[in-house]
């Protein structure tokens, strides 16, 4: 009788311990998917800030020809995933910059574009073996040819294409504002560069996902957009999954 005695003190011991084991691992899990939503949101954000301060940047005596691929923003809205109200904008950047290496004074000057954009994440979910539903977000840098901008005529590593920025990105808006606050609508691109020079300031909002399921419940949650249109922008999943917007 004292060994069963034993034996039930020790299991329900054991299934306290193991309770409280598995509540402190998913805390700990819920904190680290937070901080990891929060830390890269926080490097993306630094670096497209960096860009955009650089949009429509010459140097003194830039001698490249004008060109209408040459408009310092253009703004792509909801075009990907096949969602006119949905994910995700794309994003355009041109710049200058100058090559002093360059053996020849008229051909130091250089003009580059910043492309923005998300497409569908190449991730496989294990459980269901197919790509798990949500985006990835890429950047891409090229250089001005004379024609057009391409990667191919860049120095070793000074271009790339679709260079992974982070994954689980369930959204990427871009809201140009002009000078006295008014959001632009439509949105500057090349039908209507003339726009792209009323831009004042730019909100950008990029929404990420846990890793992992977060909630112990799915239950449906709506994430708003912002900028959003009379039609409206909104994130609605029913899932158990964490999404933070900065």
């Amino acid at each position: 009788v004292e060994v069963l005695i034993s034996i039930a003190v020790s299991s329900i011991m054991m299934a306290a311990l193991f309770t409280t084991y598995n509540l402190i691992s998913r805390s700990y899990n819920q904190v680290i998917d937070r901080a990891t939503i929060s830390q890269s949101s926080r490097d993306f954000m630094g670096m497209l800030v960096k860009d955009i301060r650089m949009a429509g940047y010459k140097y003194f005596g830039d001698n490249i020809p004008g060109h209408q691929d040459h408009i310092p923003i253009a703004i792509l809205k909801s075009q990907r995933f096949g969602n006119a109200n949905g994910c995700c904008d794309e994003l355009f950047i041109v710049y200058g910059d100058y090559n002093i290496n360059e053996p020849n004074v008229n051909n130091r000057y250089e003009r580059y574009v910043a492309h923005y954009f998300v497409q569908p994440s190449e991730i496989i979910d294990p459980r269901t073996e197919e790509p798990i539903e949500t985006g990835a977000l890429y950047k891409s840098l090229e250089k001005w040819n004379g024609a057009t901008f391409s990667a191919a005529g860049c120095e070793p590593g000074q271009c790339y294409l679709e260079q992974l920025l982070t994954n689980y990105v369930e959204d990427f808006v871009v809201v140009p504002v002009d000078d006295i606050g008014n959001i632009i609508n439509p949105a500057p691109d090349w039908n209507n560069a003339e726009r792209a020079f009323d831009i004042k300031a730019i909100d950008i909002l990029i929404t990420l996902r846990s890793k992992e399921e977060f909630y112990k419940t799915r239950k449906e949650r709506v994430i708003s957009a912002i900028g959003n249109n009379s039609a409206g922008r909104q994130i609605q999943k029913n899932d158990k999954y964490f999404r933070d917007s900065v």
